[in-house]
C-alpha cells in the first residue's frame, strides 16, 4: 500500500509539474500574441500617421501654391524637415520592428526548447512510471510468495501449538495425578506416623503394665516372705528351708 501511495504521489507530482509547464507555455503564447498585436497596432498607427502626414502635405502644397514664393520655400523647408523627422521615426520604427522580430524569434526558440524539454521530461516520467509499475508488480509477486511462506509457517506453528497444548494438558494431568498421589502418600505417611505413635504409646502402656505387674509380684513375694519370717521364728529348720526356697525363687 505504501508503494502504491508513493507511486500515486509521484504521478500526481508529475501531472502537477506538467500542468504548471502548460500554464507557463500558455502565458508565453499569450505574451507573444500580445506583442504581435502591439506590433500590428504600432504599424497601423504608423500607417495612419503617414496618411495624416500625406494629407497635411497635400493641403500645404495647395495652400503654398496660392502664396508667395517665399512662403513656398518656407513650406518646402518645413516639409523637408518633416520628411527628415518622418524618416528618422521610420528608421526608429524599423529598428524597433527588427528588435521585436528578434525578440519574437528568441521567445519562439525558448518556447521550442522549453517544449522539447517538457517532451523529454514527459518521456522520462513515462519511462519512470513504467519502471515503477514493473517494480510494483515484482514487489507484489515477492510479497505474495512471502505471504504464502508465512501462511505455511503459520499452519506449521498452529499444528505445533496444538501438539504442545495437548502435551501440556497431558503434563498438567500428570502433575495433577502426581499431586493427588503425593497427597495420598502424605496422608498414608501421616496415618503411619499416627499408627507408630499409637504403637509407641501402646508399648509404653504395656511396659508400664508389665512393670506394674512385676512390681506387684515382687511386692507380693516380699510380703509373703515377711509373713513367713514372722511365722518361722518359732519353727527353726522349717524357717531355714523356707529361706533357701525363697532365695532359689529369687534367683
Amino acid at each position: 500500500m505504501q508503494l502504491d501511495e508513493l507511486q500515486e504521489a509521484r504521478l500526481l507530482e508529475g501531472q502537477v509539474r506538467l500542468e504548471l509547464k502548460k500554464l507557463e507555455l500558455n502565458k508565453l503564447e499569450a505574451k507573444l500574441n500580445n506583442l504581435r498585436e502591439d506590433w500590428f497596432a504600432r504599424v497601423e498607427e504608423l500607417r495612419t500617421n503617414k496618411t495624416v502626414v500625406l494629407a497635411e502635405k497635400t493641403s500645404l502644397e495647395e495652400s503654398l501654391a496660392s502664396t508667395l514664393a517665399e512662403e513656398q520655400q518656407a513650406a518646402e523647408h518645413a516639409l523637408t524637415q518633416a520628411r527628415l523627422c518622418f524618416d528618422a521615426e521610420m528608421s526608429e520604427l524599423s529598428v524597433e520592428k527588427s528588435q521585436l522580430h528578434q525578440e519574437c524569434l528568441e521567445q519562439k526558440q525558448r518556447h521550442e526548447e522549453r517544449e522539447s524539454s517538457l517532451r523529454d521530461t514527459s518521456l522520462q516520467l513515462s519511462s519512470e512510471i513504467d519502471k515503477l509499475c514493473s517494480d510494483h508488480v515484482t514487489t507484489l509477486h515477492s510479497h505474495a510468495s512471502k505471504i504464502e511462506a508465512l501462511k505455511d509457517a503459520l499452519e506449521q506453528d498452529s499444528i505445533r501449538r496444538l501438539e504442545l497444548e495437548a502435551h501440556f494438558e497431558r503434563v498438567d494431568r500428570n502433575n495433577t495425578a502426581m499431586k493427588l498421589e503425593e497427597e495420598k502418600l502424605r496422608r498414608v505417611a501421616t496415618k503411619e506416623e499416627e499408627a507408630t505413635q499409637l504403637l509407641h504409646r501402646g508399648a509404653r502402656g504395656l511396659q508400664k503394665l508389665w512393670r506394674g505387674k512385676v512390681a506387684r509380684e515382687h511386692f507380693d513375694k516380699l510380703k509373703n516372705k515377711s509373713k513367713k519370717k514372722k511365722k518361722g521364728k518359732g519353727k527353726g529348720a522349717k524357717g531355714k528351708s523356707s529361706k533357701s526356697k525363697a532365695k532359689k525363687s529369687k534367683k
